[in-house]
């Protein structure tokens, strides 16, 4: 089960119902406790209901329980409803167990919140109010605008709300995953460079081979010399496409790429664990545009390939063909030992470009945790984790 729970709602107001009528839902549901009935409106509702700590808002903003209620009511506009829940457990560990702390939570999301929703920081209004249930403490936000033709919420919008309050809730395991997976990566790597290395001496010794890719690198690199226009993946034909996706594939068959791969998907779903129980489907790498770096290394390689090589091999062999037009059938010998020669220095040029294709895409992945992909901790984000530790009093490393 996902640490942390957030169920997000939208209310368009209508003619039978307000923005208020919403606590008629939540105040009759099963297992709630009736309200008096003149509390009729969802501001009520979280404010006043048992284990309530009342409402709490942006820093300097008075809060009129009645004048609210009222504006709800009126509101014409578009008004969502936020939970957000932890077990018991995570809320004392974390110090999530008072109204204080999640008021001063949602204030440092407010630039977030103001983003996601698409709402002017100056127009946004919110409210919430923290509910200390024994099993599942939690709060309940409004937000709306006070644009009324302002404001809108996308899927997207929701996981990245979702993520964002699931690495400030819980900044210090952040940590902890970032630091086990940093001892992880260095080890993964230490224990790798021997086998790097014994690739790297196969390829220099001529006995790291892969015909398949050979052959596709081949055909990628004539059909690039006829080919006008950019040389990057995204400006190519579908046929050009599917080339550099084949090669991408036949890579990605290779076991030690697998490990690599299947490594960066393991960190980058731990961190995803938090606010979510089901994970995203895995792409394949040649589909996973986080790499698309990959197919542009193979466009730079068969293009040099192309224009470097192949009309030079052109050329010796229309040169060929005048000296035996020349000669007569007496040099057929020498223009296929020209051939043959040709032959074996493409397959020594094609499989040394395919070799260092290799290497560098197993380098790819090994750096691109550094990039900070893998985990989504990036400097800004580390230094954020940082002053959330400083402000709870925790060391920082």
């Amino acid at each position: 089960m996902a640490k942390l729970i957030t169920k997000f709602r939208y209310l368009k107001p209508t003619k039978k119902r307000k923005a208020g009528g919403y606590a008629t839902y939540i105040a009759t549901r099963e297992g709630v406790e009736k309200l008096p009935s003149e509390q009729k409106t969802y501001a009520d509702y979280i404010a006043t209901r048992p284990c309530s700590q009342g409402l709490f808002t942006d820093e300097g903003r008075e809060i009129n329980l009645r004048q609210l209620s009222t504006e709800l009511n009126q509101y014409q506009g578009n008004l969502w409803t936020v939970i957000i829940s932890l077990s018991r457990e995570d809320a004392e560990r974390l110090g999530f167990a008072t109204a204080i702390r999640w008021r001063d939570f949602l204030r440092s999301e407010r630039s977030e919140i103001a983003e996601q929703f698409h709402i002017l920081q100056g127009n946004l209004r919110w409210y919430a109010a923290f509910h200390n249930e024994k099993h599942h403490p939690h709060v309940h936000l409004m937000v709306w605008s006070e644009d009324e033709k302002e404001g809108y919420l996308s899927e997207k919008g929701i996981e990245k709300l979702r993520s964002s309050f699931a690495k400030s809730i819980f900044a210090q395991d952040w940590c902890n995953i970032y630091d086990n997976y940093t001892n992880a990566r260095n080890t993964l790597r230490q224990e790798s460079r021997e086998r790097m290395r014994e690739i790297v001496e196969s390829i220099n010794d001529g006995t790291y081979e892969n015909k398949t890719i050979e052959n596709l690198l081949l055909q990628l690199a004539r059909q690039l010399s006829a080919t006008t226009g950019k040389k990057q993946y995204g400006y190519l034909k579908p046929e050009l496409k599917r080339l550099v996706d084949a090669i991408v594939t036949e890579f990605a068959k290779d076991p030690r790429i697998a490990e690599l791969y299947n490594l960066w998907y393991e960190q980058k779903e731990s961190g995803i664990r938090f606010y979510k129980d089901e994970m995203p489907e895995r792409v394949p790498l040649t589909d996973n545009p986080e790499f698309r770096t990959m197919k542009n290394m193979i466009l730079q390689e068969a293009e040099k390939l192309g224009f470097a090589d192949l009309p030079v091999q052109m050329t010796q062999k229309k040169q060929d063909r005048e000296e035996a037009k020349q000669t007569g059938t007496g040099n057929y010998n020498h223009c296929k030992n020209t051939a043959n020669h040709n032959a074996n220095r493409n397959h020594t040029v094609i499989a040394s470009i395919v070799a260092h294709l290799f290497v560098s895409f197993a380098q790819l992945l090994y750096d691109d945790p550094d990039r900070h992909k893998i985990s989504k901790i990036d400097r800004k984000q580390r230094r954020q984790i940082d002053e959330k530790k400083q402000a709870q009093g925790m060391r920082i490393d």
